[in-house]
Formats: structure tokens, sequence, C-alpha cells
């Protein structure tokens, strides 16, 4: 009898990191924006926010180069290239956003 093991891009993990940067870490980041907002605490939550998207970047990273990651709209598998734009347009929406959000706490 012969057992099959799920190709790497449909096991558990790959799930998981595939959940982690499409929806976990962005809705961590939106978090730690609102809390910037609501306390002005940059040290604790723009920490936080900083963490937060780099390792939604790296785990985009992980997610293509280890286990055959699929683009976000599922048409074909990830290559290196479809990760660098996505590293570069996540991390300057990402700084964006933190600069807004500090600009507009710390005008009012």
């Amino acid at each position: 009898m012969k057992t099959e093991n799920a190709p790497s891009s449909e096991n558990s993990s790959g799930c998981l990191l595939r959940l982690y940067w499409m929806l976990l870490g962005n809705i961590i980041l939106l978090a730690s924006v609102v809390m910037i907002a609501k306390t002005g605490d940059l040290i604790l939550y723009g920490s936080a926010y900083i963490i937060v998207a780099a390792t939604v970047i790296i785990i985009r990273y992980v997610d293509i180069r280890f286990y055959a990651g699929h683009k976000a709209d599922d048409s074909g598998p990830a290559t290196m290239d479809d990760w660098k734009k996505y590293a570069m347009t996540a991390s300057v929406v990402y700084l964006n956003v933190l600069i807004v959000v500090v600009a507009v706490k710390s005008r009012f």
C-alpha cells in the first residue's frame, strides 16, 4: 500500500503560512495602527507594527521558497520575482501607513 504525501503547497504548514501573510498579519497591523492612533504609544505599538510588518514579508518569502506558495489571486505558483514585488509594495505601503498615523496623531 503506497501512501502519498501532500504537496508542500497543500500541507498544513503552508496553509498556516498563507493564512498569516494574507489575513492574520494584516489584522494585527491594523490593530497596531488603531492603538497608535488611540494611545500615541509609538514605542510599544510602533515596534509591534514594524516587527509584524517584517514578519509578514518574511513569511511570504518562506511560503514561496519552501512551500511552493501560490500567487495571491491563485493564478499559479509564485516566483521570487513575485516576492520581490510583494516585498517592495508591502514595505512602501506599511511604512506610509505608519507615517500617516504618526503624523495625524502628532497633529491632533
